[in-house]
């Protein structure tokens, strides 16, 4: 019986990728599908002259050769040249008033400064929380990243110097309002969320080994201050 140094279960995306890295770092590595084809949510089938996706319509992060995002950097790592079609918007938003007309009709491009220069068309005096917005989730992305860079064993004082935002709203978990918002729609239950939020104080209290549970509930108090 054939022996490997790695048994990946699933040819989507995920597996795909992990397969692919670790044969190409000299490890034996057997890839296993049900399907009858790889892909996952990036494939599709055709019934008839349709065809259909089964979940995954686009790509994002995908960048620019100058500055590619994660999913180009990994089809470079492959040696993969796939042709796509650029989309030039991200969606069309389209609201009514309370007598049917239309409220608002826009058609919201992707770069992030057209993206805001229209949200402050639609709405005058927006520009800056729009901006917050997409400062608070590159400094999140950053966040992420580094600590994938690092597998985990964060530098507390360089998160600190580069990711204050992160280290003083990590720790809230949008669990609550989903589950509250689920419990108005639905038949009322139980929820306890204390669970959900000490899971999410853990992973912040590792980022900051120095300070512990001291400092996580510091975090709650600078985050209580900021809404």
């Amino acid at each position: 019986m054939p022996k490997y140094d790695a048994v990946v279960i699933g040819a989507g995306n995920g597996g795909l990728a992990a397969a692919c890295r670790m044969a190409k770092g000299g490890k034996k590595t057997l890839l296993i599908e049900r399907h009858n084809m790889p892909g996952g949510c990036a494939s599709s089938f055709r019934r008839g002259r349709f065809e259909f996706e089964t979940a995954l319509h686009e790509i994002c992060e995908w960048g620019t050769k100058e500055n590619p995002g994660g999913c180009r950097r990994i089809c470079d790592e492959f040696g993969l040249d796939i042709p796509w079609h650029m989309v030039p918007d991200n969606f069309r938003v389209i609201t009514t008033a309370s007598d049917g007309r239309t409220h608002i009709d826009a058609t919201l491009p992707c770069t992030v400064k057209e993206f805001v220069n229209e949200m402050e068309r639609l709405v005058p005096g927006c520009r800056k929380s729009i901006q917050d917005l997409f400062d608070l989730g590159t400094e999140f992305h950053a966040a992420g990243d580094y600590s994938l860079s690092v597998a985990g064993k964060t530098d507390p004082k360089y998160m600190q110097e580069h990711f204050p935002n992160f280290l003083r709203l990590g720790s809230y978990t949008v669990n609550p309002p989903v589950r509250q918002h689920a419990l108005a729609v639905r038949k009322p239950r139980r929820v306890d969320t204390r669970q959900d939020q000490q899971r999410a104080d853990d992973r912040i209290a590792r980022m900051l080994p120095q300070h512990g549970r001291r400092g996580v509930d510091e975090l709650h108090r600078d985050r209580d201050t900021l809404r």
